[in-house]
């Protein structure tokens, strides 16, 4: 049958498509989800970049930036480099931000690196960048899969001097990465990393009482590091409306990954659920423990600071402009139908 007002028809189409954006924007349902993950950012297994200029550089490095010197007033204080990678696709991606100083004794970094390194046994900061599981995590299953490359955050270890309400030291340091725009997010995947579990499970930092490299893994066995009960391993993540962790917090989540009050060790991929950090403009990843040390400069975390991330799911938020375009068209909508009606 011939429709005898096509004009009809098309404003409800509109209409209907209309509505079906504007609940989308209003409710959170998303159209579409896009994962995030670091396939394909390293030309080989079993490797990592940690933003370190000597390895990074090639045509297409991973991580860019600016370099200044870390003091202007001492020639051998070295290079700061501060860098970001971005990982995703126009519209829908993330950039992971990192500092790397490099000195003519001395090599340090902070925030992101990304890796596929497997390496489940090796203790200490020589594997660092080993997730725990032995691979990245699958983004269909969560199940790990061996060297699939996955991203690492180096927290830093500083925490306050005084205990909050809940008698945690609260971190002060974070890793940050930016989203490409105001984003609906959804979940991540979190696991703990080697020099993690090698710590709290068998008190082992992969140094000697003399800080040498230790010739056998028992022989840095110290009994105070290995966690007991009451002790924990906590990961914070915490949303911001402004880019670089600034602006009003959109929302936090806390996972424990380890706590020793239930002998609980995460030893897997973990799916983190975000929704309640929505919409943000980036994240802070952060983490603090039950072993805190004191000095004069400052209190640290006691366990590495370090938490492997994969499969970032995120869902795009209309700009305003795109809102009020579809309001329009919703508008619009409604005067063709009734001038299609006399």
């Amino acid at each position: 049958m011939i429709n005898p007002n096509p004009r009809s028809a098309f404003s409800t189409t509109l209409i209907a498509t209309v509505v079906a954006g504007i609940v989308a924007m209003t409710t959170g349902t998303s159209v579409a989800q896009t994962i995030i993950d670091f396939e394909s950012l390293l030309p080989s297994t079993n490797s990592f970049n940690d933003g370190d200029p000597m390895f990074n550089a090639s045509a297409n490095p991973l991580f860019t930036g600016t370099s200044a010197p870390s003091d202007p007033t001492d020639p051998g204080a070295g290079t700061v480099f501060t860098q970001s990678a971005t990982v995703g696709n126009p519209g829908a991606s993330v950039s992971l931000r990192n500092e790397f100083t490099q000195a003519p004794f001395f090599s340090f970094w902070s925030g992101f690196a990304v890796s596929n390194v497997v390496d489940p046994t090796t203790p200490g900061f020589v594997n660092q960048y080993a997730a725990f599981p032995g691979g990245g995590a699958s983004a269909s299953t969560g199940a790990t899969v061996a060297n699939e490359t996955y991203a690492i955050a180096f927290t830093q270890s500083d925490v306050a001097a005084v205990d909050d309400a809940n008698g945690v030291r609260r971190p002060l340091t974070a890793a940050v990465l930016n989203l490409e725009q105001d984003s609906s997010l959804v979940s991540i995947d979190v696991a703990n990393t080697t020099f993690v579990e090698r710590f709290t499970q068998a008190g082992l930092d992969g140094v000697d009482s003399s800080f040498n490299p230790a010739p056998s893994p028992v022989s840095d066995f110290d009994a105070n590091q290995q966690f007991d009960a009451g002790d924990f391993f906590r990961l914070t993540i915490t949303g911001y409306a402004g880019e670089n962790a600034t602006g009003s917090v959109t929302g936090a989540v806390e996972l424990d990954l380890a706590n020793f009050d239930d002998g609980f060790f995460l030893d897997q991929w973990q799916t983190l659920d975000l929704g309640g950090l929505s919409p943000s403009r980036s994240l802070a990843i952060a983490t603090t423990s039950s072993q805190v040390s004191d000095f004069a400069f400052g209190s640290f975390s006691d366990v590495p600071a370090y938490v492997a991330i994969d499969n970032i799911v995120i869902a795009a938020v209309p700009e305003p402009s795109s809102f009020a375009m579809l309001l329009s068209l919703g508008g619009l909508a409604f005067v063709r139908r009734r001038r299609s009606t006399k």
